[in-house]
């Protein structure tokens, strides 16, 4: 396969990041801005307070409680997972054809899993449930 192929398909599974990138922290962030200050936690029904220390080491994520920063911590790294899976799923079941448009179906369905993902642990979080 030619360099010219190559860069094409490494572009565009970073565009692919790059927009799931865009659109998820869009939703995520915007829905953080817009709520009062340090609002990032969403108690579960019966839960008055929940304590910082009960939390997830080196992120901070709160382990009793719904945390909003789970699902922006996610979208804003889709620039980075995105890209990397679609790349290497690509290579292994398209080894014979690494130029094929299967290439292009997986990236595109890498993004597609991934912002389901993101929605998802965006809507736990809302629910009030703790990501861990």
């Amino acid at each position: 396969m030619t360099s010219d192929i190559r860069l094409v398909l490494c572009f565009e599974r970073l565009s692919f990041g790059l927009i799931a990138t865009f659109l998820l922290t869009l939703v995520t962030a915007g829905y953080l801005s817009s709520a009062p200050a340090q609002a990032h936690a969403v108690m579960p029904d019966g839960v008055a307070t929940v304590s910082e220390k009960a939390a997830v080491l080196l992120f901070g994520w709160l382990r009793y409680a719904g945390d909003l920063r789970v699902a922006h911590f996610f979208a804003t790294h889709a620039l980075h997972f995105v890209p990397l899976a679609g790349w290497l799923i690509a290579r292994i079941v398209s080894a014979n054809e690494p130029g094929s448009s299967q290439s292009r179906r997986i990236a595109l369905s890498v993004s597609l899993l991934y912002a389901f993902g993101v929605l998802f642990v965006f809507l736990q979080a809302l629910s009030g449930k703790p990501f861990i």
